[in-house]
């Protein structure tokens, strides 16, 4: 059965953890804003960390990333934490 999920990952959905044997994401690349409009977090480092968790082992993820954004230490220490390339 192939399922297609098209909401905001972040807020609009209820996953069941261990649920996906294979992810295609391509995240937005940018950061969230406060109310003040100062940057908070990066959205693609949100989506590294909420991802594993609803993979289940042995799962795939195909993860698109420009490869400035990957260069960057936050991206690669969020990265090496929960997946194998």
């Amino acid at each position: 059965m192939t399922e297609l999920l098209e909401a905001d990952f972040t807020c609009d959905v209820m996953i069941r953890k261990n649920s996906f044997s294979f992810c295609f994401a391509n995240p937005p690349y940018m950061a969230e804003q406060s109310d003040l409009g100062e940057s908070r977090i990066r959205m693609e480092i949100v989506f590294l960390e909420k991802i594993p968790n609803y993979l289940k082992i042995g799962g795939i993820l195909v993860w698109v990333v420009p490869e400035k954004s990957f260069l960057e230490t936050s991206h690669i220490r969020q990265w090496a934490k929960n997946f194998e390339t």
